[in-house]
């Protein structure tokens, strides 16, 4: 792991899902301004296009806009390792 998020999977080598689900920040999420999501790691897997890097399954929360009077909504997507940050 890095400072700036997870750079792969060290505890858990492999793709596929992981035995279970994992607390973890969410950062640079496309589109959202919060510095940091709730969420839950489910799985790993290698980027599709870019074998050398890896993503996580994921499912957080946005906790959407007082002002716009949405949220808070639940995601799930695959997130850039980079993008994710254990919990702690």
């Amino acid at each position: 792991m890095t400072g700036a998020g997870h750079s792969h999977p060290q505890r858990h080598p492999g793709d596929g899902w992981l035995p279970r689900a994992e607390h973890v920040w969410i950062n640079h999420v496309s589109g959202l301004t919060e510095a940091h999501l709730p969420g839950l790691l489910l799985a790993w897997r290698r980027h599709p296009a870019r074998p050398a890097e890896w993503q996580g399954w994921v499912i957080y929360a946005e906790l959407g806009s007082a002002a716009g009077g949405g949220g808070p909504f639940i995601r799930q997507s695959w997130v850039e390792a980079t993008g994710i940050q254990p919990r702690g």
